[in-house]
């Protein structure tokens, strides 16, 4: 009993370590809607504070809010979208749940482009992903393991 109560932790140790951070923010680093590469550019009248990674300045990004299951798109020369989001297995479904949500006329093409059902396709490192719909793809890469990765190559370059 003993043994396979070992075996069993050590099993929730092993799945644990490879999880993905969902929570905070992602960089978008590629993006294609119905295979022609697009990026998008969030216009707002509200202040925002954007870090510049070297590399992905300007980057724009979509942050995952797991605590209330909410997800924030960016626009395309429009302000960011908040909808929500459903994660299982490999999939990841974005929705607006109310009428309230919907945004005005002038963001409908990101509402087309962003909410959508997604899989999840695991990339070299678990802090990089894509998400492929059937219109929409991209690579995302957390924007805290950018920042740290910079960090390090300064520290290293001193």
């Amino acid at each position: 009993m003993k043994i396979i109560l070992v075996i069993l932790l050590l099993i929730l140790f092993n799945s644990c370590d490879n999880t993905r951070e969902l929570d905070g923010k992602w960089v978008i680093t590629k993006m294609t809607y119905n295979g022609e590469e697009i990026y998008p550019k969030t216009i707002s009248e509200n202040f925002r504070i954007i870090v510049n990674i070297n590399g992905y300045e300007g980057a724009e990004r979509i942050q995952f809010r797991v605590e209330d299951s909410t997800i924030v798109f960016p626009g395309f020369n429009t302000n960011e979208i908040v909808a929500n989001f459903s994660l299982s297995s490999k999939k990841l479904k974005t929705s607006f749940n109310d009428s309230n949500q919907i945004p005005d006329t002038s963001s409908l093409r990101a509402d087309a482009i962003f909410i959508q059902d997604y899989d999840i396709i695991d990339l070299e490192h678990k802090l990089k992903m894509g998400l492929k719909s059937q219109k929409t793809k991209m690579i995302i890469i957390k924007e805290s393991y950018l920042i740290e990765q910079q960090t390090r190559n300064i520290t290293n370059n001193l």
